[in-house]
């Protein structure tokens, strides 16, 4: 499949799109993205496993998944992770109306309505 790959200065694949998207795609999708250079190339790979798997270096495509990809994938893998282990946020506003931390006209609307639906 012809590609046309586009990437920043520092290699990092920033857009692709395949030949036969090129005519209908290719004026809309350059202004839509921020893009230094561009390359041409015939790959056997999907456009996913060069986006993703693939960077750019010396103005060839080299089989390198480049470093700002690993630092968001790294960044999901924590955001996850804590999302699984910190309390819920019900939980975590509770905590904090209890330790009086919120202000006095949000913790009264609180309170009213606690009051107004007490727990058996």
């Amino acid at each position: 499949m012809n590609y046309k790959i586009y990437y920043k200065s520092n290699g990092r694949i920033v857009g692709i799109l395949s030949e036969d998207k090129l005519e209908e795609c290719q004026v809309n999708y350059e202004s839509n993205i921020e893009y230094d250079s561009t390359l041409d190339l015939e790959d056997s790979r999907s456009e996913e496993d060069i986006f993703f798997d693939c960077s750019v270096v010396n103005g060839e495509l080299v089989d390198e998944i480049h470093s700002d990809r690993i630092v968001e994938q790294n960044l999901k893998i924590t955001r996850q992770n804590r999302k699984q282990e910190y309390p819920s946020i019900g939980d975590q506003l509770d905590a904090l109306f209890h330790a009086g931390v919120f202000p006095t006209d949000m913790a009264e609307k609180i309170q009213a309505i606690k009051d107004k639906y007490p727990k058996s």
